[in-house]
């Protein structure tokens, strides 16, 4: 029998197989899904070093290009592995806290890469701040706004994206009459 390949990967055919042959398959997959994530967070920070190692090496303004060209990655992401590793202790540090309050990320590898970044970029309890830029903020804003937009219908999503698009073309078009009349 010839398996059909998927978009993603090569499945067999689950017609046929038996509930005993499914459970063995779902929880092979599991472990291996399971496996793949826990290395997740550590290899971020591994890669954000050697970025690091390398923006060390390289003339001022050439790294972003030099990212481009040998790297195969956006500037964002190369910037958040960076981050990642320039924020490793304050992660660590982080998790401890959690773990000896009981909280579920025990360890690196239970969290994803936006959990790490929100570790690291939370605001203290005293309320100071972090480090945290306006583009940090912009974009946690920006990713809050597309999870509630996602929640909406079709249609009322399609109109609050729509009212949004021209309350963000007034703030712009102000902010370059402030910028031409200064």
């Amino acid at each position: 029998m010839v398996e059909e390949a998927t978009a993603l990967t090569r499945e067999p055919k689950r017609e046929g197989l038996s509930l005993a042959e499914l459970g063995k398959k779902i929880k092979s997959e599991n472990e291996a899904l399971a496996t793949l994530i826990a290395g997740i967070v550590p290899r971020a920070i591994g890669i954000g070093k050697d970025l690091n190692a390398a923006k060390a090496r390289i003339a001022h303004g050439g790294f972003l290009k030099w990212v481009k060209l040998n790297c195969a990655m956006t500037d964002k992401t190369a910037e958040r592995y960076m981050k990642l590793a320039a924020n490793e202790d304050k992660l660590l540090a982080k998790l401890r806290e959690l773990s000896a309050e009981g909280d579920k990320f025990e360890t690196i590898s239970n969290l994803s890469l936006a959990q790490a970044e929100r570790l690291i970029t939370e605001r203290n309890a005293e309320g100071g701040g972090n480090g945290d830029n306006v583009s940090d903020a912009y974009d946690r804003a920006q990713d809050k706004l597309m999870e509630k937009l996602d929640a909406l219908s079709a249609e009322v999503a399609e109109a609050a994206a729509a009212e949004t698009i021209e309350r963000l073309k007034v703030i712009v078009e102000a902010k370059k009459k402030i910028a031409k009349a200064a």
